[in-house]
Parts: C-alpha cells; structure tokens; sequence
C-alpha cells in the first residue's frame, strides 16, 4: 500500500521536478537549465570564450569527443571551464556520480568564481546525485552550497524536494518556508511543502499550500497530481479522480506525468473493487 504508492510518486516527482531528467523524446537540456550563468562565469575571460563555447556546442553533437576534446583543453591550461565542459559531456552521457564527483571539485577550485558561482556549481551537483540516485550526497552537497550562499531560495527548494526524496518531510518544511520568504513569487515552492504537509498528515496546511501554488503559477499537471493524492486523503475520491482524469487526458502519453495519473487510477479502482468485495 504506503510504500507502492511512495515508489510511484517518486517516479513523477523525481522526473518532473529535477532539472536534469529528461525522457528518450527530449533533447539535449544542458544540465544545462544552470548553463547560462555557468556560460557566463567562464567566457569572463577572453582566453576561454572561444573555446568554452566550441566545447560546448560539440558536446551537443558528440559527448564522448568533447570529454575527450575537455581533458585535452585541461592539460594545455583550460582550467575551471575546461572542466566543466567534460562535466556537461559526463551529464549528456548520464555519467551522473562523476559528473557530480567533478562539479565538487570544480566548486572547490580557487577559478570558479565567488561564493554565489560555486553554490551554484553546489546545486549542479545535488542535481546530479540526484538523477544517480544518491539522495544523501545530494542533500550534502546542498548543504555546502547554502553554505557559501545562505539567501539562495533556489538552493534551498532544492535540498527541501531531496529531503522529501529522503522521507524527511519535516526537514523539507523548514527549507521550504524559508525559500518561500525568499522567493514568494515561486509556485513550485508551495507545491512542493503542499506535498511535505500531506506526508506529515497535516492536509489543511496542504490544502492552503496547493491554492498558493496554484496562484503563483506552478505546474498545472504536477499541481494537479499532488491535489488529487491531497484530496484522497481526506477522503474525497470524486475530487481525486477529477484531477487525475484530467492529467491523464492533458499530459503526453509516455510522460511521467501520465503514468502516474494511470496508476493512481488504477490504485482506486483496485482499492474499490476490494472494499466492494469485502462489503458483499
């Protein structure tokens, strides 16, 4: 029961919120969500310009050349952007730990920018224990990069979803009210505590956060799976089914999305037949 339907959601969860999954249909996403200020720190220097950017694009065509093409550019003096062009070409070739492994020590490197580059740098690498799966290295390296940059809201709506990976909703909550402080305009961060509060049972609480994530503009078919798993909780299956139906008709086919609606369906109907069996 409990622990199947926690084993579904993480799928949808995990996927649907972690910005280096992607599925067989999507194109090359430079880890790459954090590429653009990344891009920016190391094309500073005009010695680098050139050649992060041409490492980069081939890492697009060809992932295996360009870690290849990063190593070589690293001994001959690339120094931190020559490292994190073999660190993006690691992600495309789903290498995830070394990826994270070497966006660490990337961050650790005396070239990688300020306090706010290497945390997110930091971010990187949770991201990327999280897609190996290694939820206790991402919420570590989080830690480290609030550490070097304790406002960033990011940062911390980043370790509260790896802690509710973790089972620790409690812990999510507080990360994520701070975040919300921080950054009330982010609807992922009430819908994210809007799921911490249903797993510590306080479904009013979870109730009010999805009607705020809804106002700020979160994911309307993420929003709507974690309001129909709210809902059924509090034993209002009409209102549950409403919104899994509607995801279910709403999102791609071979989505996460979509098989979770699917299967949170199919859970209710099995739960049902069986409560209906039990009353004859």
């Amino acid at each position: 029961g409990l622990k199947k339907r926690a084993n579904r959601e993480e799928v949808w969860f995990l996927c649907s919120t972690n910005p280096l999954c992607s599925n067989n249909n999507t194109r090359l996403r430079p880890s790459f969500l954090f590429l653009p200020a990344i891009f920016l720190l190391f094309t500073a220097s005009t010695a680098h310009a050139g050649p992060y950017e041409a490492c980069v694009e081939l890492v697009a065509r060809d992932a295996d050349t360009a870690y290849d093409h990063a190593l070589r550019w690293g001994d001959e003096g690339g120094g931190a952007a020559a490292l994190h062009c073999g660190i993006l070409a690691l992600t495309k070739l789903e290498l995830y730990d070394a990826a994270a492994t070497r966006l660490e020590q990337l961050a650790a490197r005396s070239d990688a920018g300020g306090a706010q580059e290497r945390a997110l740098i930091l971010q990187q690498a949770g991201a990327s224990w999280l897609k190996h799966g290694d939820v206790k290295r991402a919420i570590a390296a989080y830690s480290a990069g609030i550490d070097l940059d304790p406002q960033n809201a990011a940062l911390l709506t980043a370790r509260g979803r790896a802690y509710l990976l973790g089972g620790e909703a409690e812990l999510a909550i507080t990360d994520l009210s701070r975040a919300a402080e921080l950054a009330p305009q982010e609807g992922e961060i009430y819908l994210l505590r809007a799921r911490a509060g249903r797993q510590t049972g306080a479904l009013e609480a979870a109730r009010r956060d999805i009607a705020a994530a809804e106002s700020a503009g979160a994911a309307p078919l993420l929003l709507r799976l974690e309001r129909g798993l709210i809902a059924e909780e509090m034993g209002d299956k009409d209102s549950a089914r409403e919104d899994w139906l509607y995801v279910q008709a709403n999102a791609q086919e071979d989505s996460a999305e979509a098989e979770a609606a699917r299967a949170y369906l199919a859970q209710m109907d099995v739960t049902q037949e069986s409560a209906a069996t039990g009353a004859n």
